[in-house]
């Protein structure tokens, strides 16, 4: 199938099964009513899937580097502040689950990481 041809069917099938979901009925029903064939729903259903892995897995195996700003305490060791069991970072953070995934964000987690995060989330698991 030629690139083109395979892009534009992706488009068009994302589209209807979107529309599956947001319409409340079973992949059945919504075929039965749009007039699809169940097999070939399915079929698009299970190849889009196995493209967003792919993506997912060549987004995650990329190496990634962070730079991570190093600061010096002025304060002697013997003064600091005992360590508590929950430090307040812990405190402040932000606990998301969606199917299988728990997401946990954090004050200083970088916008951009979990804008992407939340897109790759979105793109596996669409939601209406």
């Amino acid at each position: 199938m030629k690139v083109i041809t395979r892009k534009y069917k992706l488009e068009k099938w994302k589209a209807i099964i979107t529309n599956q979901m947001a319409s409340g009925l079973t992949a059945a029903e919504y075929c039965r009513q749009e007039d699809l064939p169940i097999s070939t729903f399915f079929y698009w259903k299970r190849t889009i899937r196995q493209e967003l892995i792919a993506q997912m897995d060549t987004q995650v195996s990329k190496p990634a580097i962070v730079e991570v700003p190093l600061t010096v305490s002025e304060t002697p060791l013997e003064e600091a502040p005992p360590a508590s069991p929950a430090t307040p970072i812990q405190q402040n953070k932000l606990t998301l689950k969606w199917a299988s995934v728990t997401l946990e964000v954090y004050p200083d987690t970088p916008q951009k990481l979990l804008r992407e995060t939340l897109q790759t989330l979105r793109e596996v698991f669409p939601c209406s």
